[in-house]
């Protein structure tokens, strides 16, 4: 799932005018979460059953919060992946990473990935696993290119990550149930609480609309199936908009009722009560009756 933050931005793109900032950061979050997917993917091909796989797993220990991509926990080992996103060209010099198009210094990931490693740590010690920790930053941009770099760095390229995960595959230890309950102590330790976005925005402020994810384009019931872009003639079947539709309200206002009433409104009547009472009694638990009827999760 995307962050807090990223669903936030996503939910208020088209109906607020977003500051500069503001969209580039939802840029950089739509691009990593993207790489992330698409890692996901490798792992799941490459690595598969062969050891227990956790993904965009936010940790706490001692009060510390830290946030692992992708976690692969065989018998014998454990691998921690950093995964970028990056475009372009960069270089590396003197332990920093610079990019070469903006001649600036960017956050080095791998020390973000060390500092990650070090809770981890502590983590393991904690549950009494003693499996050796092993860390890689995952460069999974297609265009991206690092130069300067000596060979001794944990980073892959894409180039490499066909043969690196198969090679994992093939020299490790294939999970079992011991591995299985490592990876239930380590998830024992999840941290739940999501940070939200500092921004204004308030019910009546926002546009009353169906848009379309791609373009901002508004969106209309095109039959009795689907929805269509006005823009670019994109098609949506019914139940993923309402859904969808559903899920921004509840990003952008958690602390109001879930009602056919609030979302009629929130999405200035384009998606008729039936829709909403329909894809709501099938995905949503009902509560109460009559005019203070409301929606919980399931």
């Amino acid at each position: 799932m995307k962050s807090l933050v990223h669903r936030q931005l996503d939910a208020l793109k088209w109906r607020m005018d977003l500051t500069n900032e503001q969209l580039y950061y939802l840029e950089n979050l739509t691009r990593g979460y993207s790489g992330e997917e698409e890692f996901k993917g490798f792992l799941m091909n490459l690595v598969g059953e062969s050891a227990c796989i956790l993904t965009d797993f936010t940790f706490s220990v001692d009060g510390v919060v830290r946030q692992i991509d992708a976690l692969v926990v065989f018998r014998n080992a454990i691998f921690i992946f950093e995964v970028k996103n990056y475009h372009g060209d960069y270089l590396f010099r003197d332990g920093d990473f610079y990019n070469t198009k903006f001649t600036s210094k960017v956050k080095s990931p791998l020390e973000q990935l060390d500092n990650t490693v070090i809770l981890f740590n502590r983590l393991t010690q904690k549950v009494g696993i003693t499996l050796p920790i092993k860390s890689y930053v995952v460069f999974i941009g297609k265009d991206f290119h690092l130069y300067e770099s000596p060979r001794s760095l944990n980073i892959i390229m894409r180039g490499q990550l066909k043969k690196f995960l198969n090679e994992l595959r093939l020299k490790y230890q294939h999970a079992d149930q011991g591995t299985k309950k490592h990876v239930e102590s380590i998830y024992q330790f999840r941290h739940l609480e999501e940070r939200r976005l500092d921004i204004n925005y308030s019910y009546e402020s926002l546009k009353k609309s169906l848009f379309c994810s791609d373009d901002g384009g508004e969106i209309i019931l095109n039959n009795r199936t689907y929805y269509e872009c006005q823009k670019c003639n994109g098609k949506t079947p019914i139940e993923a908009v309402v859904l969808q539709a559903i899920k921004d309200f509840q990003t952008l206002f958690p602390e109001m009722k879930i009602t056919i009433s609030n979302l009629y409104n929130f999405t200035g009547e384009k998606i008729s009560r039936y829709h909403y009472r329909k894809v709501l009694n099938s995905h949503y638990q009902r509560v109460g009756n009559g005019r203070g009827v409301q929606y919980i999760e399931k």
